[in-house]
């Protein structure tokens, strides 16, 4: 008897842990780029293009998710959710970056995965308004300000 209650001890406290775990996980915040690049993480020749001299990566380094493959992965996904969950199904609000042009013709956000990765990384590189600027870290920062 005391056995079991023993076990079911110990089965409880892992999943509890387990649980508080995945729970650290989902709500961590992303890497920045310059978090990303001082633990180590290789960038490949077109990221280092991306945020390459007077980029808006290199300028905002200390604000935005790092983009380089294997980094961030998972909030990557989570933002592709939370860029779906708009009311009215897939179709994402227009916006001054063309995010309907990008994702208007997809069938579902599953066509999409990895898209909205790749297209923040494409938007680091340009130069651009300060609304521009401010659609960005909407839609690529999980909610960084944008610097003064």
């Amino acid at each position: 008897m005391n056995t079991a209650v023993a076990a079911g001890v110990v089965v409880s406290s892992v999943a509890v842990v387990a649980t508080a775990y995945g729970v650290s996980e989902y709500v961590r915040r992303p890497l920045t780029i310059k978090q990303s690049r001082d633990r180590g993480y290789p960038e490949k020749k077109d990221n280092e293009d991306n945020y390459g001299e007077n980029s808006l990566g290199e300028e905002y380094k200390d604000y935005l998710a790092g983009a380089a493959d294997g980094v961030n992965d998972s909030w990557w996904d989570r933002k592709q959710e939370w860029f779906f969950s708009l009311e009215g199904g897939d179709t994402p609000k227009e916006t001054g970056l063309g995010f309907k042009t990008l994702y208007g013709e997809k069938e579902s956000k599953k066509d999409n995965k990895g898209e909205l990765k790749s297209f923040c990384k494409a938007e680091y590189a340009k130069t651009v308004s300060e609304t521009e600027k401010k659609e960005v870290f909407k839609y690529c920062s999980d909610g960084y300000e944008v610097p003064k």
